[in-house]
């Protein structure tokens, strides 16, 4: 499976390659009242909305610096953006070290997490695009 990584509070995270429709440097967003705590606001991309969540409070980390990035992702319901720190390389992700979440996850990480598995000395988080 070909994923993207990126990084986010000290972590590698990634994201099946299918689900992400491109990577962008994120402007400051528009909040939107009364909005969940981890949605940060409205964007425009080329005239088309799409919604900036903080995947960090999501996953229970710090946020990260306004200044970032986004990972553009496709939904049926509209246009996400996940903020990240940086991006990452696209790899294929080697079956053989694929592993179920982590025990220590818990909560909404746990929903989000489909695995993990092992690139070089580190650990990958697979996410599930579509609980985004």
């Amino acid at each position: 499976m070909r994923v993207c990584t990126f990084h986010l509070g000290g972590m590698v995270l990634a994201l099946p390659s299918d689900d992400v429709r491109e990577v962008i440097r994120h402007d400051a967003p528009t909040p939107v009242p009364l909005a969940p705590p981890d949605v940060v606001g409205l964007i425009s991309l080329r005239g088309e909305m799409a919604t900036v969540v903080d995947l960090a409070r999501r996953l229970g980390r710090e946020a990260p610096p306004p200044a970032g990035i986004g990972l553009v992702l496709r939904r049926e319901r509209g246009t996400v953006s996940v903020r990240a720190e940086r991006a990452g390389d696209v790899i294929e992700a080697d079956d053989a070290t694929f592993e179920p979440p982590p025990e220590t996850l818990k909560g909404t990480a746990r929903e989000l997490v489909r695995g993990s598995f092992k690139v070089g000395d580190g650990l990958v988080l697979l996410l599930d695009g579509g609980r985004i």
